[in-house]
């Protein structure tokens, strides 16, 4: 459309202009003229360097106004009326496929710049700059009694509720979660316990005693309260905190993104996977997952060259072997607090939904006398988190095997089990460790 004379200039507003990353953001444009057609786009520069963006067309309403919490975009990258669905929708323009951003590592602010451009010239922009840690949060790298992580705590310097948080089988540091929960009131400690300099190289035969130094640690700092203690965990991280819960009667809730509901074996970079267990106690493997006709369960399908593995077809099936699933079960009724499961219904790296269901059901046979709940989300893949961040990576390079291994779930699939559990997990932890 060509402005008219007289009619007042394109104009886009969005706010927060700096904000956490969860805080959701409210875009609005003016000046389109009735009925308008305007062009929004957003783009970001991620920590590896790679451009990400989006775009959608609109239709301006009859006094030439855009809000996108109340109007869907007539074409772009996503469809319906998402308020955050040019963040979520945003890919990555230029790098390689089999290695994508799979936000984030770095804690720097994040700028995120839109654009509105209307035929004939008119161009409006804005700025939104999201931070995965609030100002009065103070950081502590902890590099004693063995440990290797990273401390978030609210500078007020009252004592607050721990929560102990890990990665899964990619290895390193969970800055960006432990962060923004430290951002929201609570000491969190990101604790890594494989490929870092330091530790081990391989998620193979870690010593549960390293996550008690953690917690022992953790008694001496004084404005950290042991006394409420979670865990919280994602994919082989979400097994470590049910078997840590059901392990050490200092955890008093338990939260675990897209677990498993048995104790796997290890994963190597020369050896491939289960060949032990990923764990031990005592200097005694903890009992893990060996099926009693291999090969193993979770072995990659046959698949085109180039196309991702899923591995969840195989995982199924190993289910079936009941005296090998039997011996690796996880003991989640010991569990002295209440339990937390998010899941995706559409995992292709395993079945989380199911193992979520295996534990809420042997929670529930042996009266689990806490408020366990286990959410699971339609459309929704391995990768579940913290909301507001780009939502189309669903297949990813492995850091440790190298194999090219399929997450599963839809992009808006994603995006709105994020958005809807991440309160209820904010929830769950007030409501755990008061």
């Amino acid at each position: 459309m060509t402005a008219t004379e007289g009619a007042p200039p394109l104009h886009l507003d969005v706010s927060p202009a700096f904000g956490l990353v969860d805080v959701p953001l409210r875009i609005h444009g003016s000046g389109v003229g009735p009925k308008g057609i305007v062009r929004v786009s957003a783009r970001l520069l991620g920590d590896d360097g790679a451009t990400w963006s989006s775009e959608a067309t609109f239709s301006a309403d009859l006094d030439g106004n855009l809000d996108l919490a109340a109007q869907a975009p007539v074409a772009g990258s996503y469809e319906g009326v998402e308020s955050m669905g040019l963040v979520w929708s945003m890919r990555a323009d230029s790098v390689d496929a089999r290695n994508p951003f799979l936000f984030r590592r770095r804690l720097d602010p994040l700028t995120i710049t839109f654009e509105a451009s209307v035929m004939g010239g008119g161009r409006a922009e804005a700025v939104a700059r999201r931070a995965s840690v609030s100002a009065d949060v103070q950081r502590t790298d902890v590099r004693e009694m063995g440990l290797v992580a990273t401390f978030f705590q609210p500078a007020d310097g009252r004592p607050a509720p721990i929560v102990l948080v890990f990665g899964g089988s990619g290895g390193g540091l969970s800055d960006a979660s432990a962060a923004l929960l430290a951002s929201h009131g609570f000491a969190a400690l990101s604790l890594a316990y494989f490929a870092m300099p330091g530790l081990p190289e391989d998620l193979a035969l870690i010593p549960l005693e390293y996550f008690e130094a953690a917690i022992d640690w953790l008694a001496g700092c004084p404005n950290a309260d042991t006394g409420r203690l979670a865990v919280m965990g994602t994919s082989r991280g979400g097994e470590l905190a049910l078997l840590l819960g059901a392990t050490f009667p200092r955890v008093r809730a338990v939260v675990a993104y897209a677990p498993s509901a048995l104790v796997y074996g290890s994963i190597r970079r020369t050896a491939g996977r289960g060949i032990d267990s990923a764990w031990t106690y005592h200097g005694e493997p903890v009992p893990w997952f060996r099926p009693t006709h291999p090969p193993a369960a979770g072995a990659p399908a046959p698949r085109p060259s180039g196309e991702p593995f899923a591995l969840t077809p195989g995982f199924i099936a190993g289910l079936s072997d009941e005296a090998a699933v039997g011996r690796a079960l996880i003991p989640v009724e010991r569990i002295r607090g209440p339990v937390l499961l998010i899941s995706g219904r559409d995992d292709e790296m395993w079945p989380s939904w199911r193992y979520g269901e295996m534990v809420m059901e042997r929670l529930s046979r042996n009266a689990h006398p806490y408020r366990d709940e286990h959410l699971s989300y339609p459309d929704c893949g391995h990768l579940v988190g913290f909301p507001y961040v780009p939502t189309t990576v669903t297949s990813s390079v492995h850091p440790v095997t190298r194999d090219l291994f399929a997450f599963g779930g839809t992009p808006p699939g994603q995006a709105r089990a994020r958005e809807r559990s991440w309160p209820r997990v904010l929830r769950f932890l007030r409501e755990s460790l008061l």
